[in-house]
């Protein structure tokens, strides 16, 4: 059976809203992570079908894409945005299947997880016509073939430790791998982003 996985920081925020949901029956098992590492733990371990995010969680962003590249059928829904063009874009670039507002109930997020699961999703008009202006300048833009979605889990991290500054030795002793090893993760994350530079890698970490 498929679940749900509640991410946030906040204990209390996390488990409540795991009670919350399980005491409607509707959506168990339902399972909580803390960190970026207990959610990639949960979902190797089980078969979760949609991933909610709180939107304080760290590295929120970069955690997005990761699931997106990692695991491309699981749907995240992020809680908690606000009513801003430039926000719900970051997030939606990071492959988000849905979200819900800051001020958004918990009768909302029921709808909105129901939504997503049907490939749905609640959207409010001005929102809608900024993603649809964003569809039609990316189409626009020469195609161009980015294999984001064949990054391994290790790749990403190093994509991450990247976009934190870190040279090539120091990331060969974060990972305890050899730096020829380091040198041909990079080398595969830039022909897989399209890209030659890091500073590229980092852009792409940080949504820009």
């Amino acid at each position: 059976m498929s679940g749900l996985l509640v991410v946030s920081a906040t204990r209390i925020y996390r488990e409540g809203l795991r009670d919350s949901l399980a005491a409607l029956d509707e959506f168990n098992p339902i399972f909580t992570a803390r960190t970026r590492q207990d959610v990639w733990r949960c979902l190797r371990a089980n078969n979760i079908e949609v991933v909610l995010v709180d939107i304080a969680s760290d590295e929120v962003v970069l955690m997005l894409k990761m699931i997106s590249a990692s695991h491309p059928d699981v749907l995240a829904l992020v809680l908690g945005l606000e009513v801003e063009r430039e926000e719900v874009m970051e997030y939606a670039s990071a492959g988000i299947a849905g979200y819900l507002l800051k001020d958004g109930s918990l009768e909302d997020l029921v709808e909105a997880i129901r939504l997503v699961r049907r490939g749905e999703l609640l959207c409010s008009p001005s929102v809608a016509g900024s993603l649809l202006n964003e569809v039609c300048r990316l189409s626009a833009k020469p195609a161009v073939r980015h294999r984001t979605d064949e990054l391994t889990l290790r790749e990403l991290e190093l994509a991450r430790l990247i976009n934190e500054g870190l040279s090539n030795k120091e990331i060969a002793a974060e990972l305890n791998i050899s730096i020829a090893t380091t040198k041909s993760h990079v080398h595969h994350i830039l022909e897989k982003l399209g890209v030659s530079r890091r500073a590229d890698i980092r852009r792409w970490v940080s949504g820009r």
